[in-house]
């Protein structure tokens, strides 16, 4: 990355999205799709486009993370991790009486059931359970996003707006979603389900750890793609994030910028590197969405269990430290896609004059997962440009003196850049269709995923997204990733 904007914007990401148990790791260089790409998650067959697509997200999501900045240093995939442990745990020694059966048969009904080939998916509840804390977590986000701006401001107005008008409005939006989820969502019954499973399943652990081995069979739940590459098919949820009018606003005005950058912790300034380009803002704005990354191989349960552990004592996943350590100390647990990104630049800036010397040569300046495309007139940046995911040679001059410009320009041919392969790969021989290799793992991939409702009207379905202009292209913002706790973390209560 090559500009202090690239430092705000992560910096503000981070007091967003960020939570307890949570960090982000953000793109060194863009990583986009197209809106037909990631449509692997709708119905329908499985092309060869959306079967290459698939692979190349698959692969994306379920790499190790290694810290703030993406990609990590050692290319190694989670679903290679999970296969491990799976075969390798060694698991201690219980019962449960027939009274703790009972019970955990009964919570253990309510939160999964049996689906065809006899594997297991949420009931309705969990499915709703989930598309109501999803909608609680969007309006948490929505309210982070407005009141870092106001707090950040120096325009006494904005300020007064949050404090009278926005931030009571915002909150008692969560205040609301949040009973929505205690009565339609399920959320009292399903959370103390879960933790009967949990407790209760420690007391039986060869029942549990067959039930968890039964739902992941490398061979069977793996794909090979167009370029003969092997992959267990990751998706997101909601699966229909993209195409409901939920998409919210970020902004990064200039106040905020200068706030941030200030405040922003050496980590980032030590990953952004030496010298970086200073320019100045009016605002930076795109619409974003967050999504989790749904596995239907994967049970998030087995690092939290206690009842298991490696043979070989000094084995660790994590060892649950700041900062941790160990073959999986986190993993990719949800992303935030961004689209339509527009800045609007200072004008009359001496700053934004000397940056766009330094680029003409490259012809982009990159913020990490997008990139300003510089227009190559001889004159300076005065009013806006807009964020692409490509270096844009403009074969004509423009006047960049011009009104600001609201949607993305149309300049022609562009070259993507993108660090991983996602264009469509020419097959050369077909690929087995059947049931077993593409069918049954995708169809597993999709039941897995629930879809979003909307916070202004929660008991309605979604409506269709609104064209926005060039919303084709969809960018990952940002990762956020999931630590895990000392894992495994054997108690030593249990006979082993």
């Amino acid at each position: 990355m090559d500009s202090t904007i690239a430092l705000a914007l992560i910096a503000k990401a981070k007091l967003v999205f960020e939570r307890e148990d949570t960090f982000l790791s953000f793109p060194l260089n863009t990583i986009s799709y197209t809106r037909e790409q990631l449509n692997f998650m709708s119905g329908g067959d499985l092309t060869n486009d959306r079967l290459s697509s698939l692979s190349e997200f698959s692969r994306l999501v379920n790499q190790i993370p290694s810290g703030v900045m993406w990609p990590p240093t050692e290319e190694r995939y989670l679903w290679d991790v999970y296969d491990d442990v799976l075969k390798s745990a060694r698991l201690a020694s219980s019962t449960r009486t027939s009274e703790e059966e009972s019970d955990y048969q009964k919570a253990f009904r309510f939160l999964h059931e049996t689906e065809e080939g006899g594997l297991l998916e949420d009931t309705p509840p969990v499915k709703a359970y989930n598309r109501y804390k999803d909608a609680w977590y969007v309006a948490q986000q929505d309210y982070n996003n407005k009141k870092i701006e106001a707090e950040l401001s120096t325009d006494s107005s904005v300020k007064q707006r949050w404090r009278d008008i926005d931030e009571p409005t915002l909150r008692e939006k969560i205040t609301s979603l949040e009973g929505l989820w205690m009565t339609n969502g399920y959320k009292v019954q399903v959370e103390e389900s879960r933790r009967i499973e949990a407790a209760l399943g420690s007391k039986s652990p060869f029942q549990v750890w067959s039930g968890w081995a039964a739902s992941f069979n490398k061979e069977i739940d793996s794909l090979t793609d167009t370029n003969n590459q092997h992959f267990v098919p990751s998706g997101f949820s909601p699966s229909n994030a993209l195409d409901v009018d939920t998409w919210l606003k970020f902004t990064l005005t200039s106040d905020e910028a200068d706030a941030l950058i200030k405040q922003a912790p050496k980590e980032l300034l030590t990953a952004l590197g030496q010298n970086p380009l200073s320019i100045d803002i009016e605002s930076l704005s795109f619409e974003y969405t967050s999504v989790a990354v749904t596995r239907a191989w994967l049970e998030p349960d087995v690092f939290k269990a206690r009842f298991w552990r490696f043979y070989e004592s000094s084995k660790l996943l994590s060892d649950g430290k700041t900062p941790p350590s160990g073959i999986c100390p986190s993993y990719v647990a949800a992303l935030v896609f961004a689209r339509n990104p527009i800045i609007n630049l200072k004008p009359n800036s001496t700053k934004n004059d000397a940056v766009l010397n330094q680029l003409r040569s490259t012809k982009a300046l990159s913020l990490g997962f997008l990139k300003v495309a510089p227009l190559t007139t001889g004159t300076t940046l005065q009013k806006t440009t807009v964020l692409m995911s490509h270096p844009v040679d403009v074969a004509h001059p423009v006047n960049v003196e011009s009104v600001i410009v609201s949607h993305p320009l149309n300049v022609g041919s562009v070259t993507m850049a993108h660090p991983v392969n996602i264009r469509p790969i020419a097959m050369v021989h077909p690929v087995n269709v059947g049931p077993i290799t593409v069918a049954h793992p995708v169809i597993r991939m999709r039941n897995a995923a629930f879809t979003r409702i909307t916070p202004e009207n929660t008991t309605s379905p979604p409506q269709p997204a609104q064209p926005t202009g060039n919303d084709e292209d969809i960018y990952i913002m940002a990762f956020i990733c999931k630590r895990l706790p000392q894992c495994p973390n054997p108690d030593p209560n249990l006979q082993w």
